[in-house]
């Protein structure tokens, strides 16, 4: 594969309750995301020919399960947990494709507070599609006061009104 993005990419989208780990050197870049809420979903579109997506299994007891989807066509994968971590675990191969857009989404399948997901990386042939951007906040209005300024000027016009001088200003 000629590319990789980790967990942190920005490529990625995530839906629901996720924590990113770090600190390990063994998982791709250092971190991992992991979840325990079961239906939380991180999605990635590309364009491309190929893409593999890679998990770290936790050790301890139990099993991490995923539903891993492309195109809208989900196979659904468990992994039992060990005495270690298993590192670079490659869960999904989709093998070559059409060079169109694509999209993959894993969701977690445990139970809510059991063994954790935690999704380290895809690789993939291809470029990746940027997650759409939120709408842009509202503008708010603006208030526009006009002013209008007007220039007077004084003229002394001698009037006569009943036999007495009288004076208008204009």
């Amino acid at each position: 594969m000629s590319n990789n993005a980790d967990d942190t990419d920005p490529g990625f989208s995530y839906s629901g309750n996720w924590q990113t780990l770090t600190g390990s050197t063994r998982q791709w870049q250092g971190t991992v995301h992991s979840t325990t809420q079961s239906g939380a979903s991180a999605t990635f579109r590309f364009v491309g020919t190929a893409a593999r997506v890679y998990f770290t299994v936790p050790a301890g007891s139990g099993s991490s399960m995923a539903d891993i989807s492309l195109d809208g066509v989900t196979r659904t994968v468990s992994k039992t947990s060990h005495s270690d971590n298993f590192y670079d675990d490659l869960w999904f191969d989709s093998g070559l494709i059409s060079n169109t857009q694509h999209t993959v989404v894993v969701t977690n399948r445990g139970s809510d507070g059991g063994t954790p997901l935690q999704f380290d990386r895809i690789a993939f042939d291809g470029t990746i599609i940027a997650p759409p951007s939120p709408p842009p906040a509202p503008v708010a209005p603006t208030t526009t006061r006009s002013v209008v300024v007007t220039r007077t000027t004084t003229t002394d016009i001698p009037m006569r009104v009943w036999d007495r001088p009288l004076t208008i200003r204009q």
